[in-house]
């Protein structure tokens, strides 16, 4: 592979230099504020994963008051890019009005509570083998922190598939549950990319409003190249796979690109971006998928991989998935990346051009994060299609801001500074070190992607589940017991509440009402309070004086 030439870039691309930007560290912009005047809007991001929630809206100007994600590898990613603190635990060993308190918040004090839970046991791509997933009764847990917090804004994110089949009943339960806490709810579908990610991505987003406030949602910003709205200048076209690693190094399978040097000496910086290891038989059949969007099927059938050319009882040949092996297009989006997003047997993974899989810089970048973005830890490519992209919850971000008519903190480039000093005071995450012979690659969480004749299906599509450390006793989602979760699936908030003779509706009514009485003030008001009482007691002593 001939050397890489900085000099090549399009100019008009900015490529991250030390002087710039100091990527080992990981930069952010801030505010440098002390914390008794910061005003800024507050949001408690939950299922918070590596950070892509948590960027958008700290971009925005958010103030990110706590975080909660129970994998650790994620969680250390979190706390190293933004310099807040995370709370390492299953959420459902989390009592709502305990972590409230130890926040020191008040119910009705937080501006959004975020929770994008997770999504795998929605997924189309499972059909209905996600019915018994443990972890969809998650979103029903989250009711009862919303209940507890009682946040002016909620947000939940997740697939189109939580809609349908076994996901619907779940879905109507936590929309009708925020109704009847008295959030007005509004519900769309949207695909990221109309929001500037060079990926189609389509997500079912909840935005509530407390108090039955109509809740903001943001304008699309970016459409089709060729549609009327871009044609008239109303909208920007959408990112392209170019748009997002076109200016990045190139690599061969197995080869490391995370530091480039320049003729001058210079270091470039591409943190993250390795491409995974890939066995003879897989790499000899990408050189064979032809160039920019080439599929699998493009390949003549007597070349198919082995597991590809199973003949059915009909006498058909299994179809299968038809994007696993194929190839990105330059000058579209990238397809929904998901948690193999850096194996080409899981999907359209690999690289337009190259011949390997994408790298997890570059798959980062297709979910919209930026390069001094840095995944630590283990399993880089769950965190990264696990991820909200960080320009959508930004967008809605925005929107909330401009509906609290909160002045957002100006990002400015000349105020930098390195969260990660921030995130050096913080108490560390623990993540136990790899065996002294883990190949890189097993460390990352990136697969070495053998010859698919030398596995079976099972083997290919084993994702093990991430291990956490709580209460001193390792644990997964798979030993999450369902006793946890059936009781919130077994009933709804309508099926606990029938009517005034139900003492639990009566004892939720009950609290309902005192919160509505003992609502406090919002801290701007409360500073007006003295000054005020000064007046009156001024003009008082006037009209004493002048009755005297």
């Amino acid at each position: 592979m001939p050397p890489f030439d900085a000099n090549a870039l399009d100019p008009n691309v900015v490529v991250p230099q030390p002087q710039d930007t100091h990527l080992d560290a990981v930069q952010h912009i801030a505010e440098e504020q002390d914390e008794q005047q910061d005003v800024r809007p507050t949001v408690l991001d939950m299922f918070a994963g590596a950070g892509g929630t948590g960027l958008g809206f700290y971009r925005a100007g958010f103030q990110i008051v706590g975080v909660v994600e129970w994998n650790a590898h994620a969680a250390l990613t979190y706390s190293k890019n933004l310099g807040v603190e995370v709370k390492p635990q299953d959420i459902q060993k989390l009592d709502p009005h305990a972590y409230r308190e130890s926040l020191g918040l008040a119910p009705g004090q937080l501006d959004v509570l975020v929770g994008c839970s997770p999504c795998q046991g929605f997924s189309e791509m499972r059909n209905d083998g996600g019915a018994g997933d443990e972890r969809n009764g998650l979103v029903l847990i989250y009711l009862h922190f919303i209940e507890e917090f009682r946040p002016r804004f909620v947000l939940f994110e997740n697939v189109a598939g939580i809609r349908e089949r076994h996901g619907r009943a779940i879905y109507e339960q936590f929309c009708n549950g925020l109704r009847q806490l008295d959030y007005a709810v509004t519900e769309k579908l949207h695909d990221a990319a109309d929001f500037g990610v060079p990926q189609h991505r389509e997500r079912v987003l909840v935005v509530a409003g407390r108090d039955l406030e109509e809740p903001p949602f943001p304008t699309l910003t970016h459409a089709a190249p060729h549609s009327e709205e871009v044609q008239n200048g109303a909208k920007e076209r959408w990112q392209t796979v170019r748009d997002a690693i076109g200016q990045m190094p190139p690599l061969a399978a197995n080869e490391s690109g995370e530091q480039l040097q320049q003729e001058d000496g210079a270091i470039l910086h591409f943190p993250n971006h390795i491409a995974p290891a890939t066995g003879d038989v897989v790499l000899d059949f990408l050189r064979r998928v032809p160039r920019n969007g080439g599929s699998r099927r493009d390949v003549p059938f007597e070349r198919w991989l082995n597991c590809h050319r199973r003949i059915m009882a009909n006498g058909e040949v299994y179809q299968g998935h038809n994007d696993v092996y194929g190839r990105l297009s330059w000058d579209r989006p990238s397809g929904t990346l998901t948690t193999g997003c850096t194996n080409p047997s899981k999907g359209r993974f690999s690289h337009p051009e190259q011949d390997r899989a994408l790298t997890p810089r570059e798959a980062a970048a297709l979910q919209g994060f930026p390069m001094d973005f840095v995944f630590h830890g283990k399993c880089w490519a769950t965190q990264i299609g696990n991820a909200v992209p960080p320009p959508l919850a930004e967008a809605i971000a925005r929107a909330l801001v401009e509906r609290m008519q909160v002045c957002a903190l100006p990002l400015e480039p000349t105020r930098l500074v390195d969260l990660r000093q921030e995130a050096e005071r913080l108490p560390p995450v623990v993540v136990e070190p790899p065996p002294n012979n883990t190949d890189i690659f097993d460390v990352v969480g990136t697969p070495h992607i053998e010859d698919d004749e030398e596995r079976t299906p099972n083997e290919r599509n084993l994702t093990p589940a991430p291990v956490l450390e709580l209460d001193g006793q390792e644990t997964n989602m798979e030993a999450v017991t369902r006793e946890a979760v059936i009781p919130l699936l077994g009933a709804s908030s309508a099926d606990r509440c029938n009517g005034p003779e139900s003492a639990e509706c009566s004892h939720r009514q009950a609290r309902r009402a005192l919160r509505t009485r003992k609502r406090k003030l919002p801290s701007r008001c409360k500073d007006l309070i003295p000054a005020l009482a000064g007046v009156v007691v001024a003009c008082w002593v006037c009209v004493l004086g002048v009755r005297s």
